[in-house]
């Protein structure tokens, strides 16, 4: 057992034992390959949020944009892990790229967005049209045009910003039921009695009306989240979003563009200039853990290329020895348990680089993945090296 642990430990260290680790079987290969999976992954999530605070501390323009606008009476309590956002005792609904009013908010080029609402959740109040070389026109008149003159058009959806008042529900169902489809009158009873009734039919009554919407839009019924993300395109990644239900920034620092995303944890207000730094850093940590369930679903990606870099090292080293016809790595499933013995150890000093490097190079997924294919080949080329010199 003591062998194997110095084999399995040391091998990235050691030539006699990462050559010796091919007499064994490909259990070593299965448990260093996940240890690696685990190591890079862990490396890149702590790449990605350990640095946060000491970029933000360097952030000098985005901070002065932060303490210009929280100075100006805005206020955010949580209140069930949801924020209440007001200003001099109101609800507060600002805009500094669209509304002039609003333009006092931004400093430095960054821009400001403040809606009280959950806007994941809360439907935009958009206005459909059709576009082709005649020009624009409206939906409706669009849809009176014989086949062959609407294919001179493209849909397209112009999206408001207002929040979408659900008021007409008899009149979508009576939409909705004259089209007799048997699979939207399903959908229709298993939403009697439910708490999400009249947004389901909205949702049935748009996606049928609107049969391009999602092409057109990226997404089935337009929301105001998909509303502020485009805004967000308009400002070169410089940007505060504060909403009812999340925080979302970017900002310059170091050189870097960092992006931002934040939860509502209770007890992290925001109450005047003072308070603007640690409620910025506060809301950034507290969606640590779900960054992290976020990487984990995330991960295949994080799989493929953890394995393909360590499988691409195995096929050098095949390649290598078998040119020369000699070597420890001759035959594949040699270089496969060699490659393998040291593959985690190369993942686990990957990941200390990637935190390390992530202070001045936000970029951890780039970094893990190219320390880890460098480690991986030196050392292989190290010992096909000292191998040849034997």
């Amino acid at each position: 057992m003591t062998e194997w642990f110095k084999r399995f430990s040391l091998s990235l260290f050691s030539d006699d034992r990462a050559k010796s680790s091919a007499k064994f079987g490909f259990g070593n290969v299965l448990l260093t390959s996940f240890l690696a999976v685990v190591f890079i992954l862990l490396g890149i999530y702590a790449g990605e949020t350990v640095p946060f605070a000491s970029y933000y501390n360097r952030a000098h323009e985005f901070r002065e944009f932060l303490y210009s606008a929280f100075d100006t009476g805005i206020t955010v309590s949580v209140n069930d892990n949801k924020a209440v956002i007001s200003r001099n005792g109101k609800s507060v609904d600002i805009n500094s790229l669209s509304d002039e009013e609003d333009a006092r908010y931004s400093v430095n080029g960054y821009h400001l967005f403040v809606n009280s609402v959950n806007v994941v959740d809360a439907f935009d109040d958009f206005e459909a049209y059709c576009v082709g070389d005649g020009g624009e026109i409206d939906y409706e008149k669009y849809l009176a045009l014989g086949e062959s003159e609407k294919k001179n058009y493209r849909f397209a959806v112009r999206y408001t910003g207002r929040v979408k008042e659900i008021t007409d529900v008899e009149g979508y169902l009576q939409y909705l039921k004259g089209l007799n489809s048997e699979e939207i009158n399903n959908k229709l009873k298993e939403l009697e009695g439910t708490d999400n009734y009249k947004r389901g039919v909205y949702a049935l009554y748009v996606q049928s009306y609107y049969p391009d919407m999602s092409s057109a839009a990226g997404e089935a019924v337009p929301t105001l989240r998909n509303y502020y993300y485009l805004q967000t395109l308009k400002t070169d990644g410089k940007y505060l979003c504060l909403f009812g239900d999340m925080i979302v920034g970017s900002f310059s620092a170091g050189g870097n563009k960092i992006s931002y995303g934040g939860m509502y944890k209770q007890g992290n207000a925001l109450d005047g200039r003072d308070s603007v730094d640690e409620f910025i850093k506060g809301t950034f940590y507290d969606a640590s853990s779900a960054t992290f369930i976020l990487g984990l679903v995330n991960g295949v990606s994080v799989i493929a290329f953890t394995e393909l870099i360590t499988v691409g090292v195995m096929l050098l080293g095949f390649a290598v020895c078998k040119l020369r016809k000699k070597g420890a790595c001759q035959k594949f499933a040699d270089s496969a348990r060699i490659v393998a013995s040291y593959a985690h150890v190369a993942a686990l000093i990957a990941a200390v680089v990637t935190l390390c490097l992530s202070f001045a190079f936000a970029a951890a997924s780039l970094i893990a993945y190219l320390s880890f294919a460098t480690i991986l080949i030196i050392r292989t080329v190290v010992l096909i090296i000292r191998d040849r010199a034997e």
